[in-house]
């Protein structure tokens, strides 16, 4: 994996979610909160992380680039970073700002690691139990030591899973308009 180890870039992960993020977790001021163009919210954590997390990464593979969500929200030509041969880090500083304004134990650290238009390694990290889900291309994924599985699944009714409010509603609103009715459970 493009000579770098997986420990190294969770230990950047740990470090800037300790710094940036848990700090700030159920202690948000207003004036740490603000909203994107798109009117969803990030605060002060989400942009601090972003910025210590590009450091610590592009510390740990020169040269490479990186496609931020708070950065994307202010300047979509960040995509252009995946048309050069440079490695990719692809973040997400803080998945479910929501829920960490809320205060709510919901919410992680998204960082994929991507080159030539493939994404070869990815590390999802929740800082409230310090647990990670690790992937790595040709390797799998694993979570505490354990490589996971998928289920062999036949029919899309035998499916279960947890899904955003955002797009369960918008099922729901293609099904109502087209006048047929929906099957799926809403908690």
């Amino acid at each position: 994996m493009l000579n770098i180890k997986s420990e190294s870039v969770e230990k950047a992960i740990i470090e800037v979610a300790d710094q940036y993020i848990l700090p700030r977790f159920r202690a948000l001021k207003s004036h740490d909160i603000h909203f994107k163009s798109d009117h969803s919210p990030v605060t002060i954590a989400d942009i601090e992380a972003e910025s210590a997390l590009q450091q610590r990464l592009f510390d740990l593979l020169p040269p490479s680039k990186l496609v931020g969500e708070e950065r994307f929200a202010s300047d979509s030509g960040v995509l252009d970073s995946f048309l050069g041969e440079e490695p990719v880090w692809i973040v997400d500083p803080l998945d479910g700002t929501k829920a960490f304004i809320a205060g709510e134990p919901v919410l992680g650290v998204i960082v994929a690691l991507a080159k030539q238009n493939q994404t070869i390694a990815a590390w999802l990290y929740d800082p409230t139990s310090r647990e990670f889900i690790t992937a790595e291309k040709g390797a799998g994924a694993f979570y505490k030591g354990k490589r996971l599985s998928v289920l062999p699944v036949t029919q899309l009714n035998e499916m279960h899973g947890i899904i955003g409010s955002r797009i369960v509603d918008a099922y729901e609103d293609c099904y109502t308009s087209s006048g047929m009715p929906s099957d799926l459970d809403k908690p």
